[in-house]
């Protein structure tokens, strides 16, 4: 094998292990999502379910923004949402006191998108939101990578093709000269 021909093994073997690395990487990014998204989803259902109870004008427009929440697919949607509901539990007067204090508990607690409580709804939704951000990038940088690595296959299999073909070239040429070597030094029967 000549230089270039072991660079572009390696280079197929480089492709190879960076397209398992980020694949492996991708999987549990999806995974750590899809268990965020269950705990957000439940939440959700549960808080909207607790401020329709109360059978209030206020806990039926804070239960609208929460509604609101779950399509949110930017941060600066949920930031304003945030704001809003935030807003609005201030301006409430007519809800039962145990959920008055719940919301008022809520209130005073800090957002975190990073590791998020689990009763805080903005800041699961600004995770996912970031998390499915970055599984986007990785879907790309994916596509990127599968790209390099059939690019690098296409190579090593025309390099193997090329010299298949060259070897079986001077396998005939060898037969022809072999054969017609034979025909001439046969005994004339």
């Amino acid at each position: 094998m000549r230089f270039s021909e072991d660079v572009d093994v390696l280079d197929l073997q480089q492709s190879s292990q960076l397209f398992r690395s980020t694949a492996n990487i991708v999987a549990q990014l999806r995974e750590s999502t899809l268990r965020t998204e269950v705990v957000f989803a439940r939440t959700l259902k549960a808080r909207i379910a607790s401020l329709q109870a109360a059978h209030t004008r206020e806990g039926f427009a804070l239960a609208n923004v929460l509604y609101r929440l779950d399509g949110a697919g930017r941060i600066e949607d949920v930031t304003q949402l945030r704001l809003q509901f935030e807003k609005e539990v201030k301006a409430t007067r007519g809800l039962p006191k145990p959920l008055r204090a719940k919301l008022d508990d809520f209130r005073s607690r800090k957002a975190d998108s990073i590791d998020p409580d689990p009763q805080d709804l903005f800041s699961l939704r600004m995770r996912l939101v970031n998390e499915n951000e970055g599984l986007l990038r990785f879907h790309n940088e994916l596509q990127k990578q599968s790209i390099a690595l059939v690019l690098a296959a296409r190579q090593q299999s025309s390099y193997f093709t090329l010299h298949y073909r060259k070897r079986c070239k001077r396998l005939s040429v060898s037969r022809i000269a072999i054969n017609s070597g034979c025909s001439l030094y046969s005994p004339a029967a």
